[in-house]
C-alpha cells in the first residue's frame, strides 16, 4: 500500500474521533506560579473489566516506544516518560493540583476497521481533570476534557524538605474515570460500551522532582 494510501485511509478512520475533537491551541504563556518538575514519568494502569470491554470491541492498545507497557486478559498498562513538565502539586490541598506535560512516545489503537495512532501528547491537569492534545493519524486535535482523576482516593508520597528545594513526589493509585467529552468520543469512535463515566477504568501513578518557581 502506496503511503499516500496509507494516508487517505488514516484520515478517514480519525474522522470519527476528530470530529468531537477541537483544533489544538498553541502559543500558552507560561504561568509564573508553576515550578519545574524534571526525572518525570505518568503510568497508567486499565482494569479487567475496562479490558473485557476493549476486547469485546476488538480493541488493542500498542505503545509507541519510548512509552512501554502491555496487555492481558487481566488488564493492562502503559507508562511515558515524560519530556517537560511545570506545575504546582498543591501538597497540602492535592485536589488543587495543576500543570502540563508533554509525554514522549505515543500509543497504537487498534480496531476491526483500522488503526489510530496517537503521538505528540500534551495533558494538562486542572481541577482534577486532565484535557489533552494529541496528533491523531497525522491530524492534530485537543480535547476540553478527558479523564477525571480524584487525587484524594489516591496516596500523595513527598519527602520533606526546606522550602524552595526541590522535593521528589509520587501520586500512587489515583482512580481514572472518563469525562462526558471523551466517552461520547469513545463510542462514536468504537461503539456502545458498557463504561459509564461513574466507571474506575484504572488508577494513574506519576512522580518526578519538582523544583518551586523563583520566589
Amino acid at each position: 500500500m502506496s503511503a499516500t494510501r496509507r494516508g487517505i485511509i488514516g484520515g478517514a478512520l480519525a474522522a470519527p474521533l476528530l470530529a468531537c475533537l477541537t483544533p489544538t491551541a498553541s502559543g500558552a504563556s507560561a504561568d509564573p506560579e508553576l515550578g519545574r518538575i524534571s526525572e518525570a514519568w505518568v503510568g497508567l494502569r486499565w482494569s479487567k473489566h475496562t479490558q473485557d470491554e476493549l476486547e469485546r470491541l476488538g480493541v488493542t492498545v500498542e505503545p509507541v516506544a519510548p512509552a512501554a507497557g502491555s496487555q492481558n486478559s487481566g488488564g493492562g498498562r502503559v507508562r511515558f516518560p515524560v519530556r517537560s513538565a511545570t506545575g504546582d502539586p498543591s501538597v497540602g490541598d492535592p485536589g488543587r493540583a495543576r500543570g502540563t506535560a508533554i509525554l514522549e512516545g505515543g500509543l497504537v489503537l487498534r480496531t476491526p476497521a483500522g488503526e489510530f495512532r496517537l503521538s505528540d501528547l500534551v495533558s494538562s491537569l486542572e481541577g482534577e481533570t486532565v484535557s489533552g492534545e494529541a496528533t491523531v493519524n497525522g491530524l492534530a486535535a485537543a480535547l476540553q476534557s478527558v479523564f477525571t482523576f480524584t487525587v484524594g482516593e489516591g496516596r500523595l508520597d513527598a519527602a520533606p524538605v526546606p522550602p524552595g528545594r526541590p522535593m521528589r513526589i509520587q501520586i500512587v493509585g489515583v482512580p481514572m474515570r472518563l469525562t462526558e467529552a471523551s466517552l461520547e468520543i469513545f463510542e462514536t469512535t468504537f461503539g456502545p460500551s458498557g463504561l459509564t463515566v461513574k466507571t474506575v477504568l484504572g488508577h494513574l501513578t506519576a512522580g518526578g522532582v519538582y523544583t518551586p518557581p523563583e520566589p
